[in-house]
């Protein structure tokens, strides 16, 4: 019978024991919440929509057209940006790209409106959440675009889609690419928009004469529309301003700030101050409307229409 001597004994432990640490000390595949594989997945993640935006990423020019023959000429511009999207399983920030759109409208003086975006590169479906139209004044806009949204395809460099608003369909939005840079926050935006502005307010400045009637009472008026530089915020911005007079010296009231719409059909203005209010519409050099002066002969409510000098 064969004899294990001590050494032989000891020498079996012996591998034994650095098997057994070395099984326990080798390394076990990564679970999907450990930071190894987190990492990686979420750097895939992000570069697959990184590639997926940069087909849409762009400049968009072309027109949306309502049911009534409306056509608004607009330009719609997309691009990505890094967000904020919650917590990754490591407990940090998890960071991915997000597609945003920004909006104006080119037949007015309008800032750009930001919205979210969404894409899905598989059936090129492509749609944005609210916009405003940007407009200096925006509220009750007879286009209908103060608050919308858009839903389509982009095909060949093609936005084409429906545009809804909280009353229903307005009309079809079709934008065509026109360049594949769109920057958020344009530089000189400010600029742009004030410099357009006053184009347009400087189109209808001058001087006009007239009458203000109610049937029995007519005034021989003359109405002046200036144009005046005022402060908003940190910066400042082109306005209209009106004084109304009898053509005899009497001035009604001083002057007023007006609102010049020249997107509508036909262009629209309104101006008012303590003594008097006008609104109506401005095209042709000549000024007609509905006015209230209350100052005048006891105050009337007549219609105002006046010449360009």
């Amino acid at each position: 019978m064969r004899k294990w001597n001590l050494r032989n004994r000891d020498s079996l432990f012996l591998a034994l024991g650095l098997l057994l640490v070395v099984s326990s000390c080798s390394f076990k595949p990564e679970s999907p919440t450990e930071p190894g594989v987190s990492i990686k997945t979420e750097i895939q993640d992000r570069e697959k929509l990184q590639s997926a935006f940069s087909k849409v990423e762009g400049l968009y020019k072309g027109t949306i057209e309502t049911p009534s023959g409306v056509s608004v000429p607009v330009e719609v511009g997309f691009f990505q940006v890094l967000e904020s999207v919650g917590k990754s399983p490591r407990g940090d920030t998890k960071m991915m790209p997000v597609l945003k759109a920004r909006f104006r409208r080119l037949d007015m003086a309008s800032r750009y409106s930001v919205s979210a975006a969404a894409y899905v590169q598989e059936t090129s479906e492509l749609t944005t959440s609210l916009f405003e139209n940007g407009g200096p004044n925006s509220s009750a806009s007879s286009s209908g675009l103060d608050l919308f949204s858009t839903q389509g395809t982009l095909s060949n460099g093609v936005y084409t889609a429906k545009v809804t608003t909280s009353s229903g369909f307005l009309g079809t939005l079709k934008v065509s690419f026109t360049s594949p840079h769109v920057d958020a926050n344009p530089a000189g935006e400010s600029n742009e928009y004030n410099q357009f502005l006053r184009e347009q307010l400087e189109k209808i400045a001058g001087t006009y004469r007239g009458t203000i009637s109610n049937g029995s009472i007519t005034l021989q008026v003359e109405v002046k529309v200036d144009v005046l530089e005022v402060t908003r915020g940190n910066g400042s911005e082109p306005i209209h301003v009106v004084t109304i007079r009898e053509q005899a010296g009497t001035s009604f009231g001083g002057l007023a700030t007006g609102v010049y719409r020249p997107e509508l059909k036909p262009p629209q203005i309104t101006f008012a101050n303590s003594t008097f209010n006008f609104a109506g519409e401005v095209e042709g050099g000549r000024i007609k409307g509905l006015v209230n002066l209350s100052g005048a002969t006891g105050g009337f409510t007549g219609v105002m229409d006046v010449l360009k000098k």
